[in-house]
């Protein structure tokens, strides 16, 4: 099987260095669905586990998980204000409004309490002609590198509703 790669094709180390993640990968997509509040599914499992019928139980949740990592993550609280130092401060604050900056950094401050790490994708749309900011999580992360500040290489998981649709971003600093 071939999967798209953009421009990669199947037989690339992308596929070896995703699927050697598999195990991390799913246990951070089950914190997220945690705190997403899908967890429904892995209760009537453990619930099947434990009891002969568990089609009995009735299954309803309060996101404890949520409510405690919001409130760990008090980073935006308030909205900040930002000061672009070098830089004209209407023009900063315009980026920042279009990028919609304070909410993906709220996001950002939140997923970080569930899964300890994030990374942020700063890119360009072409059809609004606007910046863009956009949080991702280690369910879809691949990072290779020593310094964690400065990854050699990042490969993005897109994943399609079959395998085969799957689809990848393989970053590197000399990319473009």
């Amino acid at each position: 099987m071939e999967i798209p790669v953009f421009g990669l094709t199947g037989n690339s180390d992308v596929i070896r260095i995703t699927s050697a993640s598999r195990a991390r990968k799913d246990k951070h997509a089950k914190r997220l669905r945690y705190y997403w509040d899908q967890s429904h599914d892995d209760a009537y499992a453990l619930i099947a586990r434990r009891f002969a019928k568990p089609e009995t139980f009735r299954i309803f949740s309060v996101n404890m998980v949520r409510a405690i990592c919001d409130k760990r993550a008090s980073t935006y609280r308030q909205p900040p204000r930002r000061t672009f130092a070098g830089f004209d401060q209407a023009a900063g604050d315009a980026l920042y409004r279009a990028m919609n900056a304070d909410a993906v950094l709220k996001k950002a401050s939140r997923y970080l309490e569930v899964c300890k790490t994030v990374m942020l994708q700063v890119g360009w749309d072409e059809a609004t002609e606007q910046p863009t900011l956009s949080v991702l999580t280690p369910n879809v992360l691949d990072v290779l590198g020593s310094n964690p500040e400065r990854p050699e290489r990042v490969i993005v998981t897109y994943a399609g509703d079959r395998p085969e649709d799957t689809t990848y971003a393989d970053w590197t600093a000399t990319s473009s």
